[in-house]
């Protein structure tokens, strides 16, 4: 185990109620652990009365997200994870009298702890928290889907299949929470208002509709005087499915009528010939010509449209 109390990555960043504390990294030799570890760190800076979030990185399309999977508080002088049992709701209520012991086991209960390796940080919330917890289902049908918060300058936490593996639970500031479920890979969202109490976890369902997507080609079809070093680009509202952008989905077409000079209306009693292409860069939208011919007007025909 690698554990750091500073300088923290830059997906591990102090914000408004959050502290971090200290970034840990574990191996469990690729295992999946059938019940929670016990983690802990050195308590430097933190109080009695302090509330700990344990949050691990997940990756989201490439991208690091954090994922609380766990609550701590200080024992002695380290900060503890507290674990889904009786003793641990009754040590959590004896310095929140807020919550009784049934509630705090309730949310000790929803979270998944620590099971995995991975990189995980410590935080200290300086701001009462709470949780919110829920499925997600498309056509009413329970789904893995991405939960964010789109709270202006809100946590920059996600949610986590709770510990039952089923649908999500995320930690959120007390107050009102607004969420937002992504299914990968699709058109389908949905959005969420809850309401967050002082560490309590609020049930909270979403449901997935779809979402139209539209995209863009520049230079756009029919264009004239083209250069050979221009790329064109596919500009989608939703992000591409890189693996689907590659030489057998996206083509550009050339209508040699209309390098002949005909009007640029149609290429009617014209064949269309392909023009060969060079991808930019790897799973982007953009690509040019590779070929050296100068072309007067050029054609973009994906096929089959990329997945957003």
């Amino acid at each position: 185990m690698g554990e750091s109390g500073g300088p923290f990555s830059s997906y591990v960043p102090a914000l408004p109620g959050l502290t971090p504390l200290a970034e840990l990294t574990l191996d469990f030799s690729g295992q999946v652990l059938q019940a929670p570890a016990l983690l802990s760190t050195k308590g430097t800076g933190v109080s009695e009365g302090d509330i700990a979030l344990v949050a691990r990185v997940e990756r989201v399309a490439g991208v690091p997200y954090l994922a609380v999977v766990a609550l701590a508080q200080l024992e002695g002088d380290r900060i503890v994870t507290l674990s889904a049992t009786p003793e641990s709701a009754q040590r959590l209520v004896a310095r929140h009298s807020q919550v009784t012991t049934e509630e705090a086991l309730g949310v000790l209960s929803t979270l998944p702890g620590v099971r995995a390796g991975g990189r995980y940080a410590f935080y200290r919330a300086t701001q009462q928290l709470g949780f919110v917890a829920g499925v997600v289902r498309a056509g009413g049908v329970e789904t893995a889907s991405v939960v964010q918060l789109l709270n202006a300058g809100s946590w920059p936490f996600i949610g986590t299949p709770r510990a039952d593996g089923r649908g999500y639970v995320v930690a959120a500031p007390v107050g009102s929470a607004s969420l937002k479920a992504t299914r990968l890979n699709s058109a389908l969202a949905g959005t969420a208002q809850a309401s967050v109490a002082d560490l309590k976890h609020t049930r909270q369902d979403i449901d997935l509709v779809g979402a139209v997507t539209t995209a863009t080609v520049s230079p756009t079809t029919g264009s004239l005087g083209i250069a050979i070093t221009t790329n064109v680009t596919i500009t989608a509202s939703a992000p591409i499915a890189p693996s689907s952008v590659g030489a057998a989905t996206v083509k550009l077409l050339e209508c040699p009528a209309l390098a002949a000079g005909a009007p640029p209306t149609s290429c009617a009693g014209s064949p269309v010939r392909e023009v060969p292409v060079r991808f930019v860069s790897a799973g982007a939208a953009a690509f040019s010509r590779s070929s050296r011919r100068p072309s007067r007007s050029s054609s973009l025909r994906p096929t089959p449209t990329p997945r957003s």
